[in-house]
């Protein structure tokens, strides 16, 4: 019987139905089926077009498009023989855009125009967001096979292909940490803080650098004090950077094809900073610096610099974005397209610092209305350049995130 079973199995057991490996990712965050991870999403389906290492556009479900009416009409041709995951053919009326200001029409099963009122440069990137039909529907490697919500939380969420992957949320890094030590799951991905695993047998560390974040402290150039550029400055040059790949000099991806690398660079020198300091003519008085729990080590070290040079400094330590603070250290992402309007621009309310400078205005301003790509790069080199001179932030360090995973 032994040799007749080896024979079968040597002879038929690729043919055989075979277990698929199932994965359990952990990640940490809230979710709701509106704002899953892009990198979730990805898996699950695709855009118009995609947008490439370096910031630039691809067809993806668009075969390609035409820009007409003074870059105000934007014509998509679908790629043909493309499926949903539920089997059924792509038309152009099964997908919907939410985009303020857009007229969207669909010409054929093939074809789709947009209207904009205005030109807007960073349109095209806009339509890299994955689209789905019928909720979770997509067009990608991964289906959708379930999911569990609390409330509007996702909980988990099921996908399948030639292999399983289940992804599970947890609302804090100490809960997920907690998870993993269970055997919930079998890796956690985006870990700022490998520490609470220096001690940990078998397990595997790997590092990621997120470049598409950068981690900076934001001044508020309302602060009767912070008002001063001379002083901002001195602050800044008292901090300490890193020095390796992980440095951030600005607010852009280095991978952009819009990247200033010819920038002021702000490297750490006490002596400049207390010149600076002694120059500003704010010499006295106490700074009240915010932080959330993830960047609390980073900043009792910008403590003892800043109070290196006299100034006197308090850290506070927040759970969510302060209504009112006077310099904030945190992690922002880097939008895909070099369009920063909202971070910077002095009329949005999403301009944290309050910086107002008519100059970084306008270069934002036309940065949307150019569309030729060089044209483009120019103003938001300017852009960069003007910015990181007048530092309503200090742009510190790209962060650093680990993947957990159990040897073999």
């Amino acid at each position: 019987m032994g040799a007749t079973v080896f024979f079968f199995y040597s002879c038929f057991g690729h043919l055989l139905p075979r277990p698929k490996k199932i994965t359990r990712i952990g990640l940490v965050g809230r979710y709701t089926s509106a704002d899953l991870p892009k990198e979730i999403l990805d898996k699950v389906s695709r855009g118009l077009v995609k947008i490439n290492l370096d910031g630039s556009l691809s067809p993806d479900l668009a075969e390609g498009w035409e820009i007409k009416d003074e870059r105000k009409l934007y014509i998509f041709n679908l790629r043909k023989g493309l499926l949903w995951n539920d089997g059924t053919a792509l038309k152009a009326s099964d997908l919907h855009f939410e985009l303020k200001n857009v007229n969207v029409k669909v010409d054929d099963e093939f074809v789709l125009k947009f209207e904009l009122k205005e030109p807007f440069s960073p349109f095209l990137a806009l339509l890299s967001q994955p689209l789905f039909k019928k909720g979770f529907l997509g067009i990608g490697q991964y289906k959708v096979t379930s999911f569990k919500t609390s409330g509007e939380f996702i909980q988990s969420l099921r996908l399948e292909n030639s292999n399983t992957l289940i992804y599970k949320f947890y609302p804090t890094e100490k809960a997920a940490i907690l998870g993993f030590k269970l055997g919930e799951v079998d890796i956690l991905e985006n870990i700022s803080d490998p520490s609470f695993f220096e001690d940990w047998p078998n397990i595997h560390l790997m590092p990621k650098i997120c470049q598409d974040q950068f981690v900076a402290v934001f001044y508020n150039t309302k602060d009767p004090k912070l008002a001063n550029k001379t002083l901002r400055q001195a602050l800044t040059y008292a901090i300490e950077k890193p020095l390796d790949k992980s440095r951030a000099i600005g607010p852009f991806n280095p991978n952009s094809w819009a990247y200033n690398n010819q920038i002021k660079l702000y490297q750490y020198d006490l002596e400049k900073a207390k010149a600076l300091l002694k120059e500003s003519k704010i010499e006295k008085g106490e700074f009240e610096l915010t932080t959330t729990y993830s960047q609390l080590s980073f900043a009792e070290k910008i403590k003892k610099s800043w109070e290196d040079i006299g100034i006197k400094t308090i850290v506070k330590v927040v759970s969510a974005f302060p209504e009112d603070f006077q310099v904030f250290l945190a992690s922002q992402e880097i939008p895909p397209d070099p369009d920063q309007y909202t971070l910077w621009h002095s009329t949005q309310g999403t301009n944290i610092t309050g910086y107002n400078d008519p100059k970084i205005d306008k270069l934002l301003e036309d940065g949307r209305k150019v569309l030729d790509q060089e044209e483009r790069k120019a103003k938001y080199l300017d852009f960069q350049r003007f910015l990181v001179e007048d530092v309503p932030a200090a742009f510190l360090f790209h962060p650093t995130v680990y993947t957990v995973s159990r040897k073999g």
